[in-house]
């Protein structure tokens, strides 16, 4: 079962608060990115705070689900309030971005790994966060889904509508 979050953020219409907590991790003079392709935008990794989570749990919580990592929260750097459009919501967006360091350990690991897949660490930990995005986005799996039904089109067949049928009666819903 999944856990319940009461994730900080709330609607009314078409306009949308946000609390967001965000890591700022500097190696070697790069800072760690995400990249939305379908979006076309680049963010600090982070998320949505929940209620009762200090800032700090938030930040490494969303490190811990996103990278698969435990970090250490060093310093607040930067409040930032931010307002933008995606897909027709209005946002209002309350930052709070934070210094964080990744263990070294975890930096030597890519490190070998990148140079042993002649990449870049840039490149590795992009590769990283596109698989863990495509394995835990929900919209991505029903866009892929979407995309064969479009191609297969409307056949009907009797035996699979039948069995179709039969496995949803007994799924747990």
């Amino acid at each position: 079962m999944q856990q319940e979050h009461n994730m900080i953020t709330f609607r009314k219409g078409n306009l949308k608060f946000t609390f967001r907590v965000a890591a700022v991790i500097i190696r070697d003079g790069h800072v760690l990115l995400q990249h939305a392709v379908q979006q076309g935008h680049w963010f600090l990794t982070g998320g949505r705070a929940e209620l009762c989570e200090s800032t700090a749990e938030t930040i490494t919580r969303e490190i811990r689900e996103e990278l698969g990592i435990e970090v250490r929260v060093e310093r607040l750097l930067w409040v930032v309030e931010n307002f933008f459009e995606l897909a027709e919501i209005l946002h209002h967006e309350l930052g709070l971005y934070f210094l964080v360091s990744i263990p070294d350990d975890v930096f030597e690991k890519v490190e070998r790994l990148a140079r042993r897949g002649r990449r870049s660490r840039s490149e590795v930990f992009s590769a990283a966060l596109r698989e863990y995005v495509a394995r835990h986005s929900p919209d991505e799996v029903t866009e892929a889904i979407n995309r064969v039904c479009d191609q297969v089109g409307d056949q009907h067949n009797e035996f699979v509508s039948e069995a179709a049928r039969r496995i949803l009666e007994k799924a747990e819903w």
